[in-house]
């Protein structure tokens, strides 16, 4: 992949494989803990990409930690050091399902994330690293597995018995 491993001096990229070789300092908060308490500070997430909006100069991420899950919103400014272009348009590349290091200040939304366990609350990106990239094309998506039957749709299913199917 083109320019893969890129420097953590930037506020984004791969980051390398560590193999426990060495410890940080770095206190990650977890999602379930993120609420309006936290507004105005930067916190340190980890967590699964389940899911990712992306618009010309914006996009929308949802990371998921266990059951708990957060709107974290990435858009592209003109300072210097901030996001960039190059920075939106790597990040739009993410697969669903990567592991991802977010930097980020906890905002109160002004309306309800109804998508999200932290439904008060979103994160404004400031930095991002891929801990660990997914397969571009995985065999089912959460989400899709996450989709509720239509309505009689499930009355048309015959349940599977074992020991029911004719030979």
């Amino acid at each position: 992949m083109e320019n893969q491993q890129q420097s953590t001096t930037q506020n984004f990229g791969d980051l390398p494989l560590l193999q426990s070789g060495e410890r940080s300092n770095r206190k990650w908060t977890p999602i379930e803990e993120i609420n309006e308490s936290l507004s105005g500070k930067e916190v340190l997430i980890r967590g699964r990409l389940t899911s990712i909006r992306a618009f010309k100069k914006l996009a929308f991420l949802v990371l998921r930690e266990g059951y708990s899950t957060i709107q974290a919103v990435l858009a592209q400014t003109k300072e210097e050091g901030q996001v960039s272009a190059e920075m939106l348009e790597w990040t739009k590349k993410i697969s669903p399902e990567s592991i991802v290091d977010l930097y980020g200040v906890v905002l109160e939304t002004k309306e309800e994330v109804k998508a999200c366990t932290q439904s008060k609350v979103e994160l404004q990106i400031s930095r991002i690293y891929v801990i660990s990239r997914s397969n571009s094309v995985l065999p089912f998506q959460l989400e899709d597995a996450m989709t509720p039957f239509e309505q009689g749709e499930a009355e048309k299913e015959e349940p599977l018995i074992p020991g029911s199917q004719e030979n």
